[in-house]
């Protein structure tokens, strides 16, 4: 998770490291909610409300493939659990939880804040999700502007992130050197 401040700085940032690995659903549970316990503390502590990425909805049947262990980890991946303990502990903590559409926040934390910050991609895209949640908007960079062959400048930030992503991810792909997200809960808090 990541921490900022009213003008959107990085202030704290952390990993929560679970393994979901052969567990059963209860004990599934029980380590999404120890995870989160730990988050909605801080957050309580730092009078902050947290943001997090809206997971529930997403479409996880276009990432099964024919890697079993990559299919088990996607499955045991619990989004609508992990999104009804969070409202589980809003009640509890009285904090409040805003949930924002996660697309692209991992590559846009790899791009402008990964190096910077000296962040993993989990903790940039955490960050990137706080930051959403205040209201900024995350502009592409002009190096990565200046190499995609077509003028992106005149399309929406959305289409933008989605045309810099297609390119970015050919050119690093070839470098080995661009890392996916996985499936990490990526919380944001606010000042």
């Amino acid at each position: 998770f990541s921490e900022t401040d009213a003008k959107g700085n990085l202030l704290y940032h952390k990993v929560l490291k679970f393994d979901l690995h052969k567990k059963s659903s209860g004990q599934v549970t029980q380590i999404l909610s120890l995870a989160l316990e730990e988050v909605f503390r801080y957050a309580r502590e730092h009078k902050k409300p947290i943001v997090m990425e809206g997971i529930k909805n997403i479409r996880r049947k276009k990432h099964f493939d024919k890697n079993t262990k990559r299919t088990r980890r996607i499955s045991m991946f619990a989004c609508s659990k992990i999104q009804m303990l969070a409202d589980s502990k809003s009640d509890k903590y009285g904090i409040a939880v805003t949930y924002i559409y996660p697309a692209y926040t991992s590559f846009l934390g790899k791009i402008r804040y990964r190096k910077r910050y000296g962040l993993s991609v989990h903790e940039s895209a955490s960050f990137v999700i706080a930051r959403r949640g205040m209201g900024y908007e995350e502009h592409l960079p002009a190096w990565l502007l200046d190499m995609i062959p077509d003028d992106i400048t005149q399309v929406s930030l959305k289409e933008q992130y989605k045309k810099a992503y297609t390119f970015y991810k050919k050119q690093d792909y070839k470098n080995n050197d661009f890392t996916r997200s996985g499936y990490s809960l990526k919380l944001g808090m606010l000042l």
